[in-house]
């Protein structure tokens, strides 16, 4: 009897065992399941160099439970808001935002990887969303809006402030007349300066255009200073001479011309008539004579002989 009592016994524990088993295995099930949580990410988008980058995760949890939540990025850009520890109710769908900086020399298809980690006492859950980098095309051109004609050349400078390289020509115009033309490769963030040379006073144009279609025109107005610069020194000048078998000779000497813009000079020397020989100053309103004056050269009824005569005209008068 004790031999079939035992045998019966060693037959029923290996269920108890089996019934055991599963009821462990459930109630593990059940636990895990309470501990769910799930991360929703935003879609994956384009973003400009310089932009402030708002993302909204959301998260849900099958029960009540606060989680702490971690932010990791791949090329390490700013993070200005991290989200810290959020309480998540049960079932409930929880928004949870998170700001970053797009650096304002991020290249063009450069790719940032934000990924969100969830962390609760008997779970770690985490995913991510990616960020590209867009091409940014932006020149500017900075010239003087007026200089003054001298031998110096002026400088335009040149900007690239997009992340893409582009191919630059510049043409430079006066009078709508096309003077010259430049080609130049300028880097993303950077700068090209170029001079150019002024040598008329007026207008002059530089058109700037690239080959990813960019274009800009400005205009530079080019000024003398004071007044204008004097005619160059210039007299006309006649020369006589004559000499005979006789042994008799003459020589005469006749200038004539502009001194400068207000003074001008007409003077004699005659060799065989001293009487004609003379030097005459004259502006628009006086005349000053030194030599014979027999001609009476300015109406003034004078005695021949005289050997300075002067006048000078008053400016009109009016009431």
């Amino acid at each position: 009897m004790v031999v079939i009592h035992s045998s019966s016994e060693m037959i029923s524990h290996p269920r108890q065992l089996y019934r055991g088993w599963w009821l462990g295995l459930l109630c593990l099930l059940s636990f895990v399941q309470a501990q769910v949580i799930d991360i929703t990410v935003p879609e994956a988008r384009t973003v400009n160099p310089g932009d402030f980058v708002t993302l909204v995760f959301r998260l849900q949890a099958s029960e009540a439970t606060t989680v702490r939540l971690e932010v990791e990025t791949k090329l390490n850009w700013t993070i200005l808001r991290e989200p810290g520890e959020v309480l998540l109710q049960a079932g409930e769908s929880t928004p949870v935002p998170l700001t970053l900086q797009v650096p304002d020399d991020a290249s063009a298809t450069e790719s940032e990887v934000v990924t969100l980690t969830a962390l609760s006492t008997n779970d770690e859950v985490s995913d991510k969303v990616e960020l590209e980098v867009s091409e940014k095309l932006e020149l500017n051109l900075e010239t003087p809006s007026e200089v003054l004609v001298s031998d110096e050349e002026i400088a335009v400078v040149v900007q690239n402030r997009g992340n893409v390289q582009d191919t630059i020509t510049l043409e430079w115009f006066f009078a709508e007349e096309a003077i010259e033309k430049r080609t130049f490769n300028l880097e993303p963030l950077s700068n090209s300066i170029q001079s150019f040379e002024i040598t008329n006073d007026g207008v002059y144009t530089i058109v700037l255009s690239s080959e990813r279609g960019f274009s800009l025109r400005k205009t530079i107005a080019a000024i003398s200073f004071g007044v204008p610069e004097p005619d160059p020194f210039m007299l006309n000048t006649k020369w006589r001479a004559s000499y005979d078998s006789s042994g008799s000779w003459f020589a005469s000497l006749e200038l004539e011309g502009w001194l400068s813009d207000y003074v001008g000079i007409s003077s004699k020397v005659d060799s065989r008539y001293l009487r004609n020989t003379f030097v005459q100053l004259k502006g628009d309103r006086w005349a000053l004579r030194v030599g014979e004056t027999g001609s009476d050269p300015f109406g003034l009824s004078l005695t021949a002989g005289l050997g300075i005569a002067a006048r000078e005209d008053a400016p009109p008068w009016s009431s």
